[in-house]
């Protein structure tokens, strides 16, 4: 089985600019692509992280009827990220990339809908943003199976829907 290369856009959320900049991310496809055997975008060539211990973590997130990927890494001294503060009205230090999820195939190579895009990211970023007690309120299991996962040292759950 090979990998041949490829390109998709992206929405990224840059901590110096006001607003999300369309972006190309690189991909690797795999001959036999499939929702179940996605092609990986390499998501942190476009990335500035600051240390090398900082996690960089995936998540899927619906928005009505719309799936996205959304990848970002949060690290606590960095400078608030000025486009999602923009987006979202929330604090994220950190930068985070959205993709357009497709149905019938992992990912779709043209962005649309950007209100939806901030929609994605507003979900994700207020996982870091919200206090506990609100947190388990809006995502309770959610929040059960992350609190349980960093109890067991194991992945993190990897979808929001709300």
């Amino acid at each position: 089985m090979g990998k041949t290369r490829g390109t998709i856009n992206a929405y990224h959320f840059q901590p110096l600019r006001h607003q999300k900049k369309v972006i190309r991310l690189n991909t690797l496809v795999p001959d036999d692509e499939t929702l179940s055997n996605p092609r990986y975008i390499n998501v942190e060539e476009h990335f500035n992280i600051p240390r090398r211990s900082v996690k960089v973590h995936d998540c899927r997130v619906v928005v009505g009827e719309d799936v996205y990927l959304v990848t970002g890494y949060w690290y606590r001294y960095a400078d608030t990220n000025r486009s999602v503060k923009t987006a979202t009205g929330l604090t994220w230090k950190g930068e985070l990339v959205v993709v357009k999820a497709g149905r019938f195939i992992p990912y779709l190579k043209r962005v649309d809908r950007p209100l939806q895009a901030d929609v994605a990211a507003t979900k994700y970023a207020s996982l870091a943003n919200l206090p506990r007690p609100v947190l388990t309120q809006i995502f309770p299991r959610f929040i059960l199976k992350f609190k349980s996962c960093l109890d067991l040292r194991r992945r993190f759950p990897t979808m929001i829907v709300a």
